[in-house]
């Protein structure tokens, strides 16, 4: 059922459509359909201006006798010219009971028609839209305006009309969207940025643009774009139409910067960066009008690059630009190049660990509560692993590998080399904050890069103790630490990197891949998901729930290939379900929520949402958490349906589902219907089931009559597949996650096949045609 502001839209725009078809209707039905539109605009108190070009009134069908209706009925109608602005600010002075905006702001169209911009009274009782524009109607039923255009305005009425119910994304969609309804003309480029500039500031005050930035970026430009700016300047009446390009387009950028000072815009490269420059960039590069000489003046990229020129940087900016410099002119010395560099570089980084190793559990236990042996176990000890790996073979991996030489590139020699990337960014989570900040950081360095380390906020005490061991061990022009929340990731995301490695959640990623793709950088993605479980009918189910349990509870859960839920078959459910309680049981301490030893979940944001997972009805086992240490009980969910709330999203605590089914093309599908896991199990004794599971089945990684042990080995890549991430490493594959292949052809000089050269013959060609097929 529709809402009343849904219903009054749908019916203004019902009416609006009506007056458009002015040749198949007479003047009486015309009238009366202007009085009912009237009405229906009063009765939500809003006036209404009609902007027109004075061209287009009769193709647009609002002719001298509609507008009288509507000027009776107290909705001003006038045409969009000079004039015509002081007669509506003439009529908005003398009617009292409507009030209009000081600023009319007309829409000039070249062979198109007008928008109707419906304005909320400022004393209406009910209001959807916490600003001045209740409602845009789209009114372009007439012939010549473009599908596009009122496909924008259409989009942006539907948004208007919904404004407390979007998001920050949607609504700076839809000023967006006024503005290029607006706007799309011959020159419509630079007047479009500076009409959604214009709607934004005035319309979201959570949302506003920082104008006092776009004067000097315009400006930045010189003559190029100061006619299109001149027009918007006379068409806003900011300056006569009399006036030189050059005084015109002075005095926008003099209400530019007065409209940002009464505001209090912010003025940080910061706050420019995060919520101004996406909308900027979005009308750059997405709705240009092609036909625009201003098109290939303003660049998305030049765009920022002029903001960062212009804008003062807050002070975290500074410090990562003076990182990400220092660490780029100190690649380009080459002294992280050589062999022997790289290996005196490892052998610090693990004296430094050893020596640390006190203090890495001490911290670990403060963010997590990890007692000494799950710490080394899981972190400490996985990360000396990876170093003994890499210091053996990383002269072999960085060394050249010959090919064969194809027979027409005689003579030649052929081969490969591993090179550095340069400068890259490592961003790891907190779950465990020391393994998977210090494992992609070994292939980095065993590479030959320079590295920038982002440890988790949430893991404080460890990003402090990492730190202090890589300060102790390289120069800040080599691996740099930064520590910090949303703004160090933002200002981080903002340099131009060869490499980014990132650690974490979906939605964090999507952003990191984003602004990648500004600079083209390579991304690798070691994300999550919900990792499955099949137990089929032939496994030995006693071990299958001893290591299930043991998946479970190592960090408690809070891993991103932890077991996120069970397909057991119903013929042995019972039975599983039965061993998986003893094994918790015999795993986890006598009384979880009261040992110091039992890892807690990080936060308390995290603690609710786990504990808001957990169906008291479908609990079998454990179900309860305390709020003040933030520990929660192993939990067992039997008989769990996909649409549970479990189902829906990565657990990553201490609870694991249980799901039966029947045919094991079930269990299949029901993991392909899913988004891709970032690892997968499967306990068989059946050879044939395995072959067929492992065949069909999409995963990153996984293990077959086991859980979680595949990360541990450097011998085989880690990583994810689709949603789960993009990448892999571990042992050889970090060392060319963070390193190029390059083929090389070293041609001899002494002999030269003359078949390349033109002009070919029939001799020649036939010697063509022998080799290359």
């Amino acid at each position: 059922m529709m809402k009343k502001s849904q219903q009054v839209y749908c019916r203004t725009r019902q009416a609006v459509s009506m007056l458009t078809r002015r040749k198949s209707r007479s003047a009486a039905e015309i009238v009366q359909d202007a009085q009912a539109l009237a009405a229906l605009l009063q009765s939500r108190h809003i006036g209404c201006v009609v902007l027109a070009a004075d061209t287009q009134v009769q193709s647009f069908g609002i002719d001298a006798q509609i507008a009288d209706v509507l000027t009776v009925q107290g909705i001003a109608c006038v045409p969009a010219d000079e004039e015509s602005l002081s007669d509506a600010a003439a009529i908005v002075s003398m009617n009292a009971e409507n009030r209009f905006p000081e600023e009319l702001l007309p829409v000039e169209k070249e062979g198109h028609c007008c928008i109707l911009l419906p304005v909320l009274l400022p004393d209406a009782a009910e209001s959807s839209v916490p600003w001045n524009i209740a409602l845009l109607i789209e009114t372009f039923a007439a012939s010549g305006v473009p599908k596009t255009v009122r496909e924008l305005a259409a989009e942006a009425a539907g948004l208007l009309i919904r404004w407390e119910s979007i998001d920050q994304t949607a609504r700076q969609r839809a000023a967006y969207c006024i503005a290029m309804a607006a706007q799309q003309g011959p020159a419509g480029y630079v007047p479009g940025v500076v009409a959604a500039l214009k709607t934004c500031c005035s319309a979201c005050s959570d949302g506003a643009l920082a104008l006092t930035a776009l004067p000097a970026v315009l400006a930045a430009y010189g003559p190029s774009v100061r006619r299109p700016l001149a027009q918007v300047a006379q068409t806003a009446g900011l300056a006569s139409a009399g006036a030189g390009d050059e005084v015109a387009a002075a005095a926008l950028m003099t209400w530019l910067r007065t409209a940002a000072e009464a505001r209090g815009l912010p003025e940080t490269l910061a706050d420019i960066r995060r919520r101004d420059i996406p909308l900027l960039a979005a009308i750059a590069d997405r709705q240009c009008n092609p036909g625009s000489a201003v098109h290939t003046e303003l660049d998305r990229f030049e765009l920022e690059d002029v903001f960062q020129r212009l804008m003062q940087p807050t002070e975290h900016e500074r410090d990562v630009v003076r990182i990400v410099d220092g660490q780029r002119a100190y690649f380009r010395t080459g002294a992280t190049l050589p062999l022997d560099a790289r290996a005196d570089a490892l052998t610090r980084l693990r004296k430094a660990i050893a020596d640390s190793e006190q203090e890495i559990h001490a911290a670990l236990h403060a963010d997590l509560g990890k007692c000494p042996d799950e710490a080394y176990l899981c972190e400490t000890g996985m990360v000396l692993a990876e170093l003994t790996h890499m210091q053996r073979h990383f002269r072999r991996y960085a060394g050249r590998r010959h090919v064969l030489t194809p027979l027409h590139q005689f003579a030649a020699d052929s081969y490969t080399l591993r090179r550095p990337y340069g400068v890259t960014l490592i961003m790891s989570p907190w779950n465990y904050p020391f393994l998977l900040t210090m494992s992609p950081l070994i292939g980095a360095i065993a590479a030959g890069n320079c590295c920038v380390v982002k440890p988790s906020a949430y893991a404080p005490a460890t990003s402090a103790v990492i730190r202090q061991i890589l300060q102790r061990c390289f120069p800040q022009e080599h691996v740099a630490v930064v520590e910090g929340g949303r703004e160090e990731n933002q200002a981080l995301l903002d340099q131009r990197f060869d490499k980014i490695f990132f650690t974490g959640g979906e939605n964090v990623g999507r952003e990191v891949l984003r602004k990648a793709a500004d600079h083209l950088t390579p991304v690798t993605l070691e994300l999550g998901g919900k990792s499955p479980v099949v137990i089929t009918e032939s496994a030995k189910i006693d071990l299958a729930a001893k290591r299930v349990a043991f998946g479970k509870l190592l960090n408690a859960g809070q891993t991103c290939v932890a077991p996120d839920y069970v397909l057991v078959h119903r013929s042995v459910k019972n039975e599983f379900v039965d061993r998986l309680k003893h094994h918790l049981a015999r795993m986890a301490w006598e009384n979880p929520l009261a040992s110091d030893t039992w890892v807690h979940m990080i936060n308390r944001r995290h603690f609710d949402r786990v504990m808001g997972l957990i169906d008291p009805a479908r609990v079998v086992y454990g179900g309860e958490g305390d709020a003040e240490t933030l520990r929660i009980q192993p939990t067992i969910l039997d008989n769990v349906t996909p649409a549970d709330a479990v189902m829906q999203e990565e657990i990553f605590g201490p609870v694991l589902p249980i799901i039966e089914y029947e045919e094991l093309e079930e269990a299949i599908r029901f993991i392909a219907d899913r988004p891709a896991p970032l690892a997968c199990y499967l306990f068989t004794e059946d050879r044939a089931v395995k072959r067929h599971f492992l065949t069909v089945t999409p995963f990153g990684g996984g293990c077959v009559n086991d859980t979680i042990i595949h990360l541990a080995s450097t011998r085989l890549p880690f990583g994810g597949v689709g949603r789960s991430g993009m990448g892999s490493y571990h042992g050889r594959y970090s060392f060319m996650c963070f390193s190029h292949e390059a083929g090389v052809v070293d041609k001899a000089t002494w002999f030269d096949l003359p078949m390349r050269y033109a002009p070919y013959d029939k001799r020649m060609m036939k010697l063509v045609r022998f080799f290359l097929k």
